[in-house]
């Protein structure tokens, strides 16, 4: 059954993506960015920006979009985990599916074709509008949160960026389509003529962009004289937990990693009166510990069974969510390592297994609905997530209320000490924010 489509209210009916009608209308309907145009010049280092409001998402399928963005994640999962059991690792299906949306959208044929079934989207044309859903969906929520013993914010995080060479000429639809649809425009820097230096704009405007980027993800993103278009994205949380941990029950305890050699790690510890979501099932055990508000959760999974790796391949969105449905409210005293996760992942070689190889080919790439130039390309496409976990919750910025005491031991116990899953997800959607795995929680950030 074809997926609901949003109605853009702001946006101009678009025009169709033929080569020849677009050329037609180039001088009415593109901004020329670069050096030689009778158009007015964007420096380098400006974002240049469609016209419009943001397009309406309040008729859309919100379940629809998830299912497409978490199945993409769960792909992505897969990928990464194909090789044996991954070390410290995250990821954040939205930024990631928003990032290489911005590119979808400026595709036409095979090329968008082929990014529409690696996104899950049946149609390349309902790429932008599901994707408005799913951002739109995420700004709402994010806001204040308190209860009886606490308040603060619940922040969850998807951003993207994109970058074009200065003298590329951008389609002024496409540029109303990134400004509908995702709030964003396309950032300009010289590779071309300065390499070095646009690594270095990159890295500045990183931190307006992405401000949740894992450290090191735009010095490690490679650019150069030939690099044309560059996509970078990075996602985070920061939510204190509904109920916190008590500092003063962290004590050192031992943690098995999968190869058998044990670690010693901080292991927090709470046992109250709140009732949370545990169980287990064949081969797993897991609990999901609510954010402040209850909006979001960090859902962890700890392997039961003899083979580590095989269950980190099986893992996708459908048995994520099988296992979620699976929990009980149960009285249950948790013990889970403190940790801190960051990853950077070059999601080119990742697309190019899954068969979307068209985009990266000059020959073959057809970004006619983002430009006329002729061999434009994408090149890298970064992404990088980062998720920390301590007593107050994941990045938290918290006030207390009231003091939350500690009950006796509860009569059922997780801990949570040898390799895990984890996941952040939405409540009501279903929609995975971040998703990883932690092979040993002693790693600094970055390290695994």
């Amino acid at each position: 059954m074809p997926r609901p489509l949003i109605t853009h209210r702001a946006t101009p009916p678009r025009r169709p993506r033929h080569r020849w009608s677009r050329r037609a209308a180039a001088s009415g309907a593109a901004l020329l960015v670069g050096l030689g145009s009778a158009c007015t010049v964007p420096a380098s280092d400006r974002e240049v920006k469609g016209d419009g409001a943001r397009a309406s998402a309040v008729d859309a399928s919100v379940s629809s979009a998830v299912d497409g963005v978490n199945a993409f994640g769960a792909t992505l999962w897969q990928q990464l985990a194909a090789d044996g059991p991954p070390p410290n690792v995250v990821i954040a299906p939205p930024a990631a599916a928003l990032a290489l949306g911005m590119v979808g959208t400026g595709a036409d044929g095979d090329t968008a074709r082929q990014l529409a079934d690696v996104l899950h989207v049946d149609d390349p044309a309902a790429i932008r509008s599901e994707h408005n859903v799913v951002s739109q969906y995420l700004a709402g929520r994010t806001g204040d949160q308190r209860n009886a013993y606490r308040k603060g914010m619940v922040s969850p995080r998807a951003d993207a960026a994109l970058w074009a060479q200065v003298g590329t000429q951008l389609d002024q639809a496409y540029l109303d389509d990134l400004a509908a649809s995702y709030g964003l425009g396309v950032r300009l820097v010289d590779f071309r003529s300065d390499p070095d230096g646009a690594q270095q704009t990159l890295r500045q405007r990183a931190t307006e962009d992405l401000p949740f980027a894992p450290a090191g993800l735009v010095d490690a993103t490679p650019v150069g004289e030939t690099t044309k278009l560059l996509s970078l994205s990075a996602g985070s949380i920061q939510a204190p937990w509904e109920i916190p941990f008590d500092p003063d029950a962290t004590t050192d305890a031992p943690f098995t990693r999968a190869d058998g050699s044990v670690v010693q790690v901080p292991m927090m510890v709470r046992s109250t009166d709140a009732e949370v979501l545990s169980g287990a099932g064949a081969g797993w055990e897991a609990v999901d510990l609510p954010y402040l508000g209850g909006t979001a959760a960090l859902l962890i999974v700890v392997p039961t069974g003899a083979s580590v790796a095989e269950f980190a391949k099986a893992l996708d969105a459908a048995m994520v969510q099988d296992i979620a449905q699976q929990l009980a409210v149960t009285e249950v005293e948790v013990h889970l390592p403190r940790f801190a996760v960051a990853s950077r992942h070059a999601l080119g070689p990742v697309l190019g297994r899954l068969q979307a190889t068209s985009v990266f080919d000059p020959a073959t790439a057809d970004l006619s609905g983002m430009t006329d130039d002729e061999g434009l390309s994408l090149g890298p496409i970064d992404h990088g997530a980062t998720l920390r976990v301590d007593e107050e919750g994941s990045d938290a910025v918290v006030a207390s209320v009231a003091e939350v005491t500690a009950s006796p031991p509860a009569p059922r116990r997780v801990v949570v000490d040898r390799p895990f899953f984890f996941a952040v997800r939405d409540k009501d959607s279903g929609l995975i924010e971040l998703a990883g795995w932690v092979a040993d929680p002693s790693l600094p950030p970055g390290q695994g």
